[in-house]
């Protein structure tokens, strides 16, 4: 009974360990960031450094292989013709249901993987007296709306043009935490409906260019 146990902990371990990450930087006349993602505890960890002097990659354990890779963009001369109707897309019922459903995934994943800790403050000034105040006053329009007023201190510089930022940002979320959202999402009848529709669209496409 004891070794099912520990399988079962083995197997759901990766599953059910935190995911913590971590965005720390300041914007001044340089930018400078670190950038942090670990998992399992932080037993498996990838942190990247940036400055304007030098950049390093860490990965943790060291047995992972750096590994970067260039892919080029396929270049094509045959021009693509795309019919599209807003009007008719605003009007399909299976369209609307399903970003309808997209729509509440997003807010399902955003309510599993938001921050912890999110804190911005700094002085930004656009070096024009109107364009700064324009900007503060959308930020705090935006902020306020979003809820984000204690997190967001930025102060407008109106004599000069200056950004000097602090950003801070730290959370965490289990992986299966991010697969039950994408469960409920594939199963809802909105999107079956919406596969079954696109199925059929495809359906009588090549019935009509078959005729």
């Amino acid at each position: 009974m004891l070794w099912i146990l520990l399988v079962l902990i083995i197997i759901l371990l990766p599953f059910t360990a935190p995911l913590s990450y971590k965005f720390k930087g300041r914007f001044k006349e340089d930018i400078n960031f670190t950038a942090r993602v670990g998992w399992l505890f932080n037993l498996i960890s990838i942190e990247y450094i940036y400055s304007p002097e030098a950049t390093s990659l860490r990965i943790r354990p060291s047995f992972i292989k750096k590994r970067a890779e260039t892919k080029e963009a396929k270049k094509t001369d045959e021009k693509v013709g795309i019919d599209f109707n807003i009007g008719a897309v605003l009007e399909n019922p299976y369209i609307n249901s399903a970003v309808s459903a997209v729509v509440k995934l997003l807010k399902k994943l955003y309510k599993k993987i938001k921050p912890k800790y999110f804190k911005v403050k700094g002085t930004i000034g656009l070096g024009d007296p109107c364009s700064t105040g324009q900007f503060i006053g959308l930020y705090e329009a935006c902020s306020n709306a979003a809820g984000l007023r204690s997190a967001i201190d930025l102060k407008g510089d109106y004599e000069q043009s200056i950004h000097d930022v602090d950003i801070d940002i730290s959370g965490r979320f289990s992986l299966i935490s991010i697969i039950i959202p994408f469960i409920w999402f594939v199963t809802r009848h909105e999107i079956r409906d919406f596969k079954a529709y696109s199925k059929g669209r495809e359906n009588d496409n090549f019935e009509q260019k078959s005729s």
